[in-house]
């Protein structure tokens, strides 16, 4: 739907069978790319589709359990976290965006990793772990890990990297959740707005913030401080 006219909305594709989970969009290229499993299968994986809803392809094939996943479009990678497998060992993934050359960048025993974000100004991808409730920062290549903002887990995390700052899903805070953003060091922590929702997506476009929450079935814009709050979106 168009952010003028949010009441008028077109189904593109129906992933009813897919079960999606997380939404990355390839602006070079016009793709969008999505995780989830099969239904039939209970296999999860990546897909990519065109903005159409065109030319469904399967791009990873052997995901356990798949959630939040994220591009770096000029350096033709792809990443997603990956829920701990049957061995009980999680992951994030790091494949070329046609799926090919898939290494571990990550490995933690017992890890329910969630959401992930690439932060390409300064080489870093910021990631979630729920099992021991941490948000973490690490080099692309997932090497010198540490956490961030300790104590807290949820299913959204967004960069900006032009202000310095990241966003992120607390479900530790308020009631039912919380949105935060903090410095990209994880300091100076700030209440940008009580939702009491599960965010699975955040975005920044232009001098507005928008972000899903999935319990409430909403969508929300605001100012980059969360002054202003409007639902675009209900349903």
């Amino acid at each position: 739907f168009a952010l003028s006219n949010p009441a008028t909305v077109t189904t593109i594709l129906d992933i009813t069978d897919n079960n999606g989970l997380a939404l990355a969009h390839d602006a070079v290229n016009d793709k969008i790319y999505f995780s989830g499993y099969t239904t039939a299968t209970d296999i999860g994986g990546v897909w990519k589709v065109n903005m159409d809803g065109t030319a469904v392809t399967n791009v990873i094939t052997d995901l356990w359990d798949p959630y939040g996943i994220a591009l770096n479009v000029t350096g033709n990678k792809l990443y997603v976290a990956d829920e701990a497998d049957g061995s009980d060992v999680g992951h994030i993934y790091r494949t070329d965006l046609s799926g090919a050359n898939s290494s571990a960048v990550v490995t933690k025993d017992g890890a329910q990793f969630r959401a992930i974000a690439l932060d390409l100004t300064n080489n870093k991808m910021y990631y979630y772990e729920v099992y021991d409730e941490n948000l973490w920062v690490a080099n692309l290549d997932g090497t010198n890990p540490e956490i961030v903002v300790a104590g807290a887990y949820g299913y959204g995390i967004l960069v900006d990297a032009a202000n310095s700052k990241i966003y992120f899903d607390d479900q530790n805070s308020g009631t039912d959740g919380e949105l935060k953003s903090a410095s990209l060091t994880g300091t100076n922590v700030t209440t940008v707005d009580a939702t009491a929702s599960r965010i699975y997506g955040i975005v920044k476009f232009g001098d507005k913030l928008y972000w899903s929450a999935r319990d409430n079935g909403e969508i929300y814009q605001s100012n980059l401080n969360g002054t202003g709050r409007v639902t675009i979106k209900t349903g």
